[in-house]
C-alpha cells in the first residue's frame, strides 16, 4: 500500500461512503466471521459515533453502528443526513468500494470456493429450480480465475433467491413456467438477459469491486420485464 494507490480514491459525501460500505457489509452478513468496516462518523451537533457498520436503511436514511465494550454490545443509532464526516479505520479491505472502480477487488482466500464447492453450490441451486420446472446451465470449466469463482458462487445464489422471490406469488409462478424452461448463468463484460424459446440466458458482469455488479432487484426487475 502506497500514496500512489490513495490518489486513486476520489471524495465522495459521507453518506454515499456509508452506501458504498453496506453494500459489502450486506455480502458478509452470511458468514461465520463477517468481516466489517469500523467507522467514526461526525454528526452536524458536534457529537461522534464509532463502530461497525450493522445496517443501513436507504428509504428512511437511518445508519446502526456497533461495537463490544468488556463483551457487551453497543449499539448508536444517528440519521445519515446528520452526519458531516466518516472516518473509515483501517480501510485497506474496504478501498476497492471507495475507488469507483480504479482499484481491483482482491477476494480473501477463504471466500474464494473450491471446484467441488461451487459444484455443491450448483446442485443445490439446480434442485431448488427444479421444484419451478426449471433446468440450470452454468459451465463451472470456464472459471479460470478466483474471482470467477467468487462471483460465481455469489451469482448462483442470487439467481436462486431472484426465482424464489418471483414464484412466491401465484402469478409469478404462473408466468415463470409458461415461459423459462432453462436458465443458463454466464460471467462476462457486461450485465444481461435474453429470453428465447423458453431459455433464458442470463450474463452476470465481472466487475473490479462486487458491489458494482448486478444487484438482486436489477435482476429481478429485468426477468419480470421479459415474462
Amino acid at each position: 500500500m502506497n500514496l500512489g494507490t490513495l490518489l486513486k480514491l476520489k471524495a465522495h459525501r459521507p453518506e454515499q461512503i456509508i452506501k458504498e460500505l453496506y453494500e459489502l457489509v450486506k455480502m458478509e452478513a452470511h458468514k461465520e466471521k463477517p468481516d466489517l468496516p469500523y467507522l467514526s462518523i461526525g454528526l452536524s451537533g458536534g457529537n461522534i459515533l464509532s463502530g461497525y457498520l450493522l445496517n443501513y436503511n436507504f428509504e428512511n436514511e437511518e445508519v446502526l453502528l456497533g461495537s463490544f465494550i468488556e463483551g457487551k454490545s453497543e449499539l448508536k443509532y444517528c440519521s445519515s443526513l446528520s452526519v458531516q464526516s466518516i472516518e473509515v479505520h483501517k480501510a485497506n479491505n474496504w478501498l476497492h468500494a471507495l475507488s469507483d472502480g480504479q482499484l481491483e477487488f482482491i477476494p480473501r482466500a477463504d471466500d474464494v470456493p473450491s471446484s467441488l464447492e461451487l459444484k455443491r453450490k450448483l446442485n443445490d441451486a439446480q434442485a431448488v429450480l427444479s421444484q419451478r420446472k426449471i433446468n440450470l446451465e452454468f459451465d463451472l470449466s470456464a472459471l479460470n480465475t478466483d474471482l470467477e469463482q467468487f462471483y460465481a458462487k455469489i451469482f448462483m445464489k442470487m439467481v436462486v433467491e431472484v426465482i424464489k422471490e418471483i414464484s412466491s406469488t401465484d402469478l409469478g409462478k404462473q408466468a415463470l413456467e409458461k415461459s423459462i424452461s432453462l436458465l443458463k448463468l454466464s460471467l462476462g463484460k457486461e450485465n444481461k438477459l435474453s429470453l428465447e424459446e423458453n431459455l433464458l440466458s442470463v450474463e452476470f458482469k465481472i466487475d473490479k469491486a462486487p458491489q458494482m455488479a448486478w444487484k438482486a432487484r436489477a435482476l429481478q426487475e429485468a426477468i419480470e420485464e421479459k415474462l
